[in-house]
């Protein structure tokens, strides 16, 4: 078992410093562990690619359709109907990629590398979190892949939207890095991947409230709070600057409390084979396998609450999508779970970077 380097000093602030780590004596167990997770982590990308394009074929050509639209600002469609007062035009980053790829590629069809671009955006968004888990988490190869297997569950049990939306894998992606760099005190990296996905989905700016938790403290929480502020307003500054850009009209996100309040009254009656039913199925899959010992395991839960009621906000509940920040919090939160440090030995706050 390798034990971490560790101050005798009281609270402790920034929880990067439990990153600090013996040097292995064994690096081929190292390299096997790593192996291991990675390969469990394509696995996992694989399946939670084929869940979602098994449960959503048949809405495979308005999928295709919305990748061409959503970059030329035209209307979005979704069975029968078309939208073109939707703001989704920022998530354009699929979009060019898949129009890039056929373009670089044409022998290989449309619906051809829309296949691969899913499995391959799915299957590094695990391996991401995985490697953050392992490396920087510093959980066991044990506790990581079940962290990645429990997270790979709530993602497809997400797929309840009858069109996909093929923001999800980048979303997953980019929140396990911004708990990784968050860890790890790279500001610049963590505002260069705020404005990098924003291009994809506008949780981008919850890059922000991760920086903070993850490193604010009793002490210490001025910086934190300003670097935060500045990584989620300049997100959502390119966010806005995006669908100025690629949308017909400059579009905010809608306040849907409301209608989430009559969509809860309903849900009885599907109960429990219906979207409620496996967001508290998931969350007591998550819960069973969290520990609160450790600091750092009760601020991924306290992000899993911020980011799960911003859903509530400004999505749409029914759709599990929408919390899909909130699963990657509560898997990190199991793999943190095993790496317990008390809090009377914790390091104290370092500058930022």
């Amino acid at each position: 078992m390798i034990s971490p380097v560790v101050d005798e000093q009281d609270l402790g602030g920034s929880l990067r410093k439990m990153t600090a780590w013996k040097r292995l004596p064994n690096g081929l167990t190292l390299r096997r562990d790593i192996g291991a997770i990675v390969a469990c982590a394509l696995c996992l990308g694989l399946l939670v690619a084929w869940s979602s394009l098994s449960l959503r074929f048949e809405t495979r050509a308005d999928t295709l359709h919305n990748l061409a639209a959503i970059p030329a600002g035209a209307p979005l469609q979704f069975g029968p109907e078309q939208r073109s007062d939707l703001p989704f035009y920022n998530r354009v980053m699929f979009p060019l990629l898949h129009k890039s790829a056929v373009r670089m590629v044409p022998k290989v069809s449309e619906g051809q590398w829309y296949l691969l671009l899913r499995i391959f955006s799915f299957q590094a968004a695990f391996v991401a979190f995985a490697l953050v888990c392992h490396r920087t988490v510093r959980s066991s190869a044990r506790d990581t892949v079940l962290a990645s297997t429990l997270l790979a569950l709530a993602t497809v049990a997400s797929f309840s939207f009858p069109w996909e939306e093929t923001s999800d894998a980048f979303d997953l992606l980019a929140v396990s890095i911004g708990v990784g760099v968050a860890l790890a005190g790279r500001f610049w990296i963590a505002l260069a991947v705020a404005i990098l996905f924003a291009a994809n989905r506008e949780s981008a700016a919850y890059l922000g409230a991760i920086w903070f938790v993850l490193n604010a403290t009793p002490k210490h929480w001025h910086r934190p709070l300003l670097a935060g502020a500045a990584i989620s307003v300049i997100s959502a500054g390119a966010t806005m600057l995006l669908r100025g850009f690629f949308g017909p009209a400059l579009m905010m996100n809608w306040n849907t409390a409301l209608q989430n309040l009559n969509i809860v009254a309903e849900s009885a009656k599907g109960f429990p084979l219906n979207w409620l039913g496996l967001l508290i199925a998931v969350c007591v899959l998550f819960l069973c396998n969290i520990g609160l010992r450790a600091t750092l395991t009760r601020r991924l839960l306290a992000l899993s609450l911020i980011f799960g009621a911003a859903g509530l906000l400004f999505g749409l509940v029914n759709e599990l999508r929408v919390f899909l920040a909130s699963f990657v919090m509560l898997a990190y939160a199991v793999a943190a779970s095993g790496t317990v440090v008390p809090d009377r030995q914790r390091a104290p706050a370092a500058p930022l970077n």
